[in-house]
């Protein structure tokens, strides 16, 4: 789910299945968190508690991380050694590693899980989009086209009938389809500015909604450096118009999406980061809560993930460290603050994902 910046991070693939109330626990909730800047990743398992964190070498310049939906598996992309880290999210013990053979350093950028094809998505820099083969350690080039920069992509898990996944072109800001048989397609210039993040609306069980066929693109827009989100809708094949946070100028760094028509994105203020926010975002009507739903006065956001109904939002720690904050969304437009999480005493944050079942 790469970002823009070199030593990123985000989520993909999101699922908890729990019955946790506003007054209750957060059941099982598991969280991959990304330290981009010291090569290591933490598992969280179980009931959230300090001291449970494990440390996972994963490659030079870690960009991205995604789960399984099974939650068997944890990929982590390394792509200054242009490797793929396979771990067991249990635990957080390495099981192996992909090497991407032939792939340069700093190319493969960001990373996902094709459900369908039991694939690893990756797209890449110079136009490659990788699909990635855990059973049998391989990849392959899925799709090449050179002159495009694939910083943020995601993998299709809504209808898999022809669509291997999505990328956004960077040099131009279109998006582009890339089919299972290889080939690349135009769909429309998704207007957000600088490039953070692609998502798809993750569907957690029940009824349909409007909403279940949604890519999510997230960026920066240029000159005011507002929150830009533009929604592509795969059931209808339109974009809507974009929608912009405009209460004032917000550096996103992540967005996910919860049960119900709610998606939320992390940001900071331009000037030294702070402070924090976290923003509302009604998919049903394209509209963003005008004030942010939580602001973090003495802290910097990196990211964003959600599980069912609950929202964790990776901060730096006061007096150093990064932790894990984590929110109720039982009513969407009003977190409740459960507490947090110290992820580490020393390492900054970059970014995280989670899982569970």
């Amino acid at each position: 789910m790469g970002k823009v910046q070199p030593m990123s991070s985000k989520r993909k693939n999101e699922t908890l299945e729990t019955t946790a109330s506003r007054k209750g626990g957060f059941g099982k909730l598991t969280v991959l968190l990304l330290t981009a800047y010291v090569l290591f990743c933490m598992v969280l398992t179980g009931p959230v508690a300090p001291g449970e964190a494990a440390t996972i070498p994963s490659g030079v310049n870690t960009t991205d991380t995604v789960f399984r939906d099974d939650m068997t598996a944890g990929y982590v992309l390394g792509s200054g050694t242009s490797t793929v880290t396979v771990v067991d999210p249990a635990n957080g013990q390495v099981l192996f590693a992909i090497p991407l053979t032939g792939i340069p350093a700093n190319t493969a950028i960001d990373i996902d899980w094709n459900k369908s094809a039991q694939r690893i998505f990756v797209s890449c820099n110079n136009g490659m989009i990788l699909s990635v083969d855990p059973a049998t350690s391989t990849f392959v080039v899925h799709a090449n086209m050179p002159a495009n920069n694939y910083t943020i992509g995601c993998a299709e898990n809504w209808t898999t009938a022809a669509t291997f996944g999505w990328a956004v072109d960077a040099n131009t800001n279109w998006l582009h389809q890339i089919l299972n048989n290889g080939t690349i397609v135009a769909v429309g210039a998704i207007p957000i500015g600088a490039n953070v993040e692609l998502a798809e609306k993750r569907w957690y069980g029940g009824a349909p909604t409007a909403q279940d066929g949604f890519l999510l693109g997230l960026g920066i827009a240029a000159g005011t450096g507002f929150t830009n989100v533009d929604v592509f809708d795969r059931a209808t094949w339109l974009f809507a118009p974009v929608a912009a946070w405009n209460a004032g100028p917000a550096n996103a760094t992540g967005i996910a999406t919860i049960k119900g028509p709610d998606a939320y994105i992390s940001a900071n203020a331009p000037a030294g980061g702070l402070p924090g926010y976290l923003l509302h975002l009604n998919l049903a009507t394209n509209v963003f809560t005008p004030a942010a739903t939580h602001t973090f006065a003495a802290e910097t956001t990196f990211d964003v993930a959600s599980a069912g109904i609950f929202v964790t939002v990776l901060t730096n720690g006061v007096g150093g460290g990064s932790r894990i904050q984590l929110f109720d969304m039982g009513d969407p437009t009003i977190p409740m603050l459960a507490g947090y999480q110290p992820a580490s005493a020393t390492a900054p944050g970059g970014g995280m994902a989670t899982g569970g079942g």
